[in-house]
């Protein structure tokens, strides 16, 4: 065990020599801090573009905290999965800030770098759940009317797999990785399948195009090269061929660090499903006026 520890660490530090953010902590202390807060921009952008639309959102927010889910609408359904996502941006970005001062300070003392480097890593999978659960679920929306029931039992399910795959990633680290691997290729998939169906209304469906193209994007961009160089790492022949893997694992881990950024772009889009369906409901108003008044004036004829 003592000898097969050694050589782990001195494969890490052979990686840590070579080139990339792996080998410069500027460089990757800088890039974690400058897309965190670049992804924080987006999303600040994207409720203050829609600033004017927020008014069920806050509705949306204020009956979920007062436990009155019964009685908000199918779209304020769809506001509440963006809290859980807004909530896990937050640990995000302050866990990636935090852990990038540390490598720019150089003041990393290896217990307290393990942990904020494990919370970072963990937090951006399962910022990557949410958002694939996020995108299939108002996909569905826009098929038919989702229901509170359906949206808390999904909750409840995402939220019972995120509790097993810490303890799971704390001591079976393989295990753990597979297990949430299975579950996000079902989650994309998931995505693709719902994407499939119509939607109630023509003026959505360029909607449902742009939500289901950011959702996977971030899957094939963050998330897929870090897990078939996991794969890669795992089934390595040497220490030779596993170091290469590991230079460049880290360099990808830290350059895909963009989730917030696809995170900013979601939550523009389901902002804009909001106006999206005034609009509609204005119209459908319109048409009621319209029909109504046309059948005054042909009973006054």
């Amino acid at each position: 065990m003592e000898n097969s520890s050694i050589s782990l660490e001195s494969i890490r530090e052979a990686a840590m020599l070579r080139s990339g953010v792996v080998g410069d902590p500027y460089l990757a202390g800088g890039y974690l801090i400058g897309s965190s807060l670049l992804g924080l921009l987006i999303i600040i952008a994207a409720f203050w573009y829609n600033r004017r639309n927020l008014s069920l959102f806050k509705r949306a927010c204020a009956m979920s905290s007062s436990c009155q889910d019964y009685c908000i609408m199918s779209i304020q359904v769809i506001f509440n999965t963006l809290v859980s996502l807004l909530i896990n941006d937050a640990l995000k970005l302050i866990v990636a800030i935090t852990f990038g001062a540390t490598l720019v300070a150089s003041s990393c003392d290896v217990i307290r770098c393990d942990i904020v480097e494990m919370t970072w890593f963990l937090s951006r999978w399962f910022a990557m759940n949410i958002h694939l659960v996020n995108a299939s679920l108002c996909i569905y929306n826009l098929r038919q009317p989702l229901s509170v029931i359906r949206f808390r039992s999904i909750e409840i399910l995402i939220g019972v797999l995120n509790g097993i795959i810490v303890p799971l990633y704390l001591y079976v680290t393989k295990v753990a990785i597979f297990t949430l691997a299975a579950f996000m290729f079902l989650l994309a998939l998931s995505v693709i399948v719902t994407s499939t169906a119509p939607t109630l209304s023509p003026s959505t469906s360029t909607l449902k195009k742009l939500i289901v193209v950011v959702a996977m994007c971030n899957f094939l961009v963050v998330y897929v090269p870090t897990f078939i160089l996991q794969c890669l790492m795992y089934t390595a022949a040497n220490a030779n061929d596993l170091a290469n893997y590991q230079d460049i694992y880290f360099n990808v881990l830290y350059f895909t660090n963009l989730h917030l950024i696809f995170d900013g772009l979601q939550c523009a889009l389901f902002l804009k499903l909001h106006s999206g369906e005034e609009q509609q409901q204005q119209q459908q108003q319109l048409v009621f006026q319209n029909a109504g008044f046309t059948g005054s004036t042909n009973v006054n004829q």
